[in-house]
């Protein structure tokens, strides 16, 4: 189960249209997967897991909806008379993406953390 649902991402973004609310839908699915499978299942259960999950998940769902109809280019201008709108997508495959940033959230490191063993205890 999603740890959200499509009224949330509308709640803290904009408005969806029904095909957006539908993808947002299969996106929350997809967020609750890639958090399951990166995030020690002790750390969501909790409280303070539940919430950090569900926000993780709402900005995960509008990162991939934002590229809208410039889904898979990875920057767009348009000109209409004297005004120009130019952008570079950070996500142009509107995919769902774990970034670090949502990662040390749940307090997973981001980097390797250094391990040693000099062989005179155990590992």
């Amino acid at each position: 189960m999603a740890h959200a649902d499509h009224s949330e991402v509308a709640g803290q973004w904009r408005p969806l249209s029904p095909v957006e609310q539908t993808r947002a839908t299969a996106l929350l699915e997809m967020a609750e997967i890639l958090i399951r499978r990166n995030v020690p299942a002790d750390q969501v259960a909790s409280a303070e897991g539940q919430k950090v999950a569900k926000q993780v998940s709402i900005e995960m769902v509008i990162d991939a909806l934002a590229p809208g109809i410039n889904r898979g280019k990875s920057s767009y201008a348009t000109t209409v008379g004297g005004i120009a709108d130019s952008a570079t997508l950070l996500n142009p495959a509107a995919t769902i993406v774990f970034s670090e940033a949502q990662r040390a959230l749940f307090g997973i490191a981001t980097r390797a953390e250094p391990r040693w063993y000099f062989g005179d205890g155990e590992a």
